[in-house]
């Protein structure tokens, strides 16, 4: 039995010699992944606030001096510019700082959603939308250890190290667009009534905002307001009815990003296939393990047992 145990673990010690190649080659695909990711969500940005600025506030756009439409315009591409560099952080983001990062921003979220509920009870989603609390996405930068993370030397830790990656990209994704409709709103193109606390809680929606439905990338949402009148009324009086205001803010969402471009939905691709074989080779190592551990239970057993012909 022990001859078994030492055997298997020459094949445990293969499968993590064979994972240490795949995930280099995986690196390598998240990297020019991330980087078609990167320029494709800058284009899906612009497109997003195109569209609030022509066909939702076009009035507002209007308004705006020629001078602050230009710094307006110019903001948005840098803020995309600086999203593709941002993105590439995630290839050496670790299992630990993702949770830790994850752990904050729920903190965050809810202590958002619970200043919104004590102070605006009149927010009601867009028909066939929902606002779910999630993580928030504002980003610690700063790192205690600039050390580069090493490449997985097994199947489980590929396979955390591959969420880790996705949950950052989600996260850097849903603050370019918080930060995108800080622009509109301090230009005045998104309605100042609106705090922005209403919109991080709204950017939870992404869940429910099914593709296919309404403008990509937006998201709509209605609002009860109440005349000013009323509430400085102190008489009592019949409540007048609420009055209701359509918001559309930018909400940009990774399934429609990849739909608009036919090669980043390709690479997309090519990283499913990978997590493909790679759930096959951990399937492999996970029972690998488990043979290796009985058969050590088996010599243990073995190593120890006499016996007792005492009566």
């Amino acid at each position: 039995m022990v001859g078994d145990a030492r055997k298997i673990e020459q094949e445990l010690a293969a499968i993590e010699e064979k994972v240490t190649t795949i995930a280099e080659e995986f690196r390598d695909l998240y990297a020019k992944y991330l980087e078609q990711l990167g320029q494709v969500t800058q284009r899906q940005l612009i497109l997003a606030s195109y569209e609030i600025c022509t066909r939702n506030y076009p009035e507002s756009f209007i308004k705006l001096p020629y001078s602050q439409r230009e710094k307006l315009q110019q903001d948005l591409q840098n803020l995309g510019k600086k999203f593709q560099g941002q993105l590439l952080e995630c290839l050496d983001i670790s299992v630990e700082e993702e949770e830790l990062e994850a752990l904050e921003s729920q903190l965050d979220a809810f202590a958002i959603a619970r200043e919104m509920l004590e102070q605006h009870d009149n927010v009601q989603p867009f028909p066939g939308h929902e606002i779910f609390l999630a993580e928030d996405s504002e980003l610690d930068s700063e790192e205690d250890s600039e050390e580069e993370e090493e490449l997985p030397s097994n199947p489980e830790e590929l396979v955390d190290w591959h969420r880790a990656v996705e949950g950052a990209i989600a996260r850097r994704i849903e603050a370019i667009s918080k930060e995108a409709n800080s622009l509109l709103q301090q230009v005045g193109i998104l309605p100042n009534k609106i705090p922005p606390q209403l919109l991080d809680i709204a950017m939870q929606a992404e869940e429910t905002a099914e593709l296919g439905v309404g403008k990509p990338n937006l998201l709509n949402l209605l609002v009860e307001t109440e005349e000013k009148d009323h509430e400085e009324d102190n008489t009592p009086s019949p409540r007048p009815p609420a009055q209701v205001a359509r918001i559309v803010a930018i909400r940009l969402r990774l399934p429609e990003i990849e739909f608009a471009d036919t090669p980043l939905s390709m690479t997309r691709k090519q990283i499913r296939d990978f997590l493909s074989k790679i759930s096959s080779i951990r399937k492999q190592y996970i029972q690998k393990r488990r043979e290796k551990t009985i058969a050590e239970a088996e010599a243990a057993w073995r190593s120890s047992w006499y016996e007792n012909n005492e009566q």
